[in-house]
């Protein structure tokens, strides 16, 4: 058994100075590097794809065991605070990151503007700290997108290639006719409530509104959307909302209103939040096949569709379980 590690390949992140010694050092992929070791021997293992390195005047060039430049793919840059940082300038040669990254993440502590980044970066995520105007040239080639927490600024992304969209707590920003049509996925954080017009976005197939977001989503969802988690505070009419491509809702926790015949037809899932607690005999489609309702919920399931195989009740509930349901949790948990 002890001779398999030096077979596997380690993807994990690992300290440098925890596996340098290692006889099987060659064997990790995701190295993380302090600021001494940056200004000494630069060697990485074989198989080392993805670096976090903490950057303090430059990037170093790194090579494997065998003397070959060492390909990044992922580099963490932990920027540090002191009135010196440079903005992040693709030219500069102190701070040139190398062509072969794809994935570039700044740590929490960064907040300088970004000039330009290397073409072949797809992924860009931004920290805690981040809360910067940023050009539309420097997002040429990303694809994923990710803000962090205090980022709140108003940002327009057409033309741009963008699939994945995440947005921190603070952003609050209404995108109308600012987002690009390559939009799969966009994901919002605690403080969104702006009025929302996606439609024309005929990619997108994932749709998250965050925790404060209670605004009408009235023909406002494209029909191509697939996956739609409604925020925590969300309570309006569902009337002439949801296209009939959905076949996963979440509802959020506030959400209390009146199906009726509202649902899609394709929704193979469906959750409810903790007050959600309506009639809905008639209102649930045929092709539901997973139910899931919240801790007030206690209403008569007597025709709920054979569809349903997997359900899920509170502690409340005190009505019959129709007989087609195969798979049932009920929550008895208190909430505190």
């Amino acid at each position: 058994m002890d001779q398999l590690k030096y077979i596997f390949t380690y993807a994990d992140e690992a300290c440098f100075d925890k596996i340098k010694t290692l006889p099987f050092f060659d064997n990790f992929m995701y190295v993380a590097l302090n600021a001494n070791y940056q200004r000494e021997a630069k060697i990485l293992p074989l198989k080392c794809k993805y670096v976090h390195v903490a950057v303090y005047d430059h990037i170093p060039v790194f090579q494997t065991t065998t003397g070959k430049d060492v390909e990044i793919k992922h580099i963490t840059l932990a920027a540090v605070v002191n009135e010196t940082n440079p903005v992040i300038d693709g030219n500069k040669t102190s701070w040139t990151i190398p062509l072969t990254v794809t994935h570039l993440t700044f740590n929490d502590e960064y907040n300088w503007g970004v000039i330009s980044i290397p073409q072949n970066v797809t992924h860009l995520e931004f920290g805690k700290k981040f809360d910067q105007f940023i050009q539309l040239n420097v997002l040429r080639s990303v694809k994923y997108l990710k803000f962090g927490k205090r980022f709140n600024r108003p940002i327009f992304f057409i033309n741009l290639n963008l699939t994945h969209l995440i947005f921190g707590e603070y952003f609050n920003h209404c995108l109308f006719a600012s987002l690009p049509t390559s939009i799969t996925h966009l994901i919002f954080g605690r403080d969104f409530d702006k009025p929302i017009q996606f439609s024309h976005l005929m990619n997108m197939k994932y749709l998250n509104l965050g925790i404060r977001f209670n605004k009408s989503i009235e023909k406002s969802l494209p029909a191509s959307l697939s996956h739609l988690i409604l925020s925590s505070d969300f309570n309006q009419s569902i009337k002439e909302a949801l296209p009939d491509s959905i076949t996963h809702i979440e509802f959020g926790t506030r959400f209390n209103k009146q199906l009726k015949n509202y649902l899609s037809k394709s929704v193979t899932h469906l959750k409810f939040g903790d007050v959600f607690n309506q009639p809905v005999d008639g209102s649930i489609p045929q092709s539901v096949t997973h139910l899931i309702f919240g801790n007030r919920f206690n209403q008569s399931l007597d025709h709920l569709p054979s569809s349903v195989t997997h359900l899920t009740v509170g502690r409340r509930f005190k009505k019959n379980i129709p007989p087609t349901v195969i798979h049932l949790v009920r929550i008895n948990k208190k909430k505190k």
